[in-house]
């Protein structure tokens, strides 16, 4: 599995629009092939801060929903509302036994 993590820092106040206009790239996202989880999350102690929280079956589910249409078109909105550069890293995952 892969984990992709993706942060971000939005310009001030635009959090909420942000967000908003995520969403369905997010809903689009999660029913993609190879797909296991995809949240945004909100950093407690930045009200300009947003994680992304990714997981996939491996890279070349990564690879397509990077090319996929809902992707390339939020990303193009969201880049109006940043500020920086993201930060992403992946990590291969094993999710361990319970």
């Amino acid at each position: 599995m892969i984990v992709c993590i993706a942060k971000f820092k939005v310009k001030p106040g635009t959090r909420e629009t942000f967000l908003q206009n995520s969403r369905a790239c997010i809903l689009a996202s999660r029913a993609e092939e190879g797909n296991i989880g995809y949240d945004a999350l909100l950093d407690p102690d930045d009200q300009d801060g947003v994680v992304y929280v990714e997981q996939w079956r491996d890279m070349e589910t990564v690879a397509a929903h990077n090319k996929s249409e809902h992707y390339l078109s939020n990303q193009a909105q969201s880049t109006a509302l940043r500020v920086g550069t993201p930060q992403v890293m992946l990590y291969e995952a094993t999710p361990l036994e319970r």
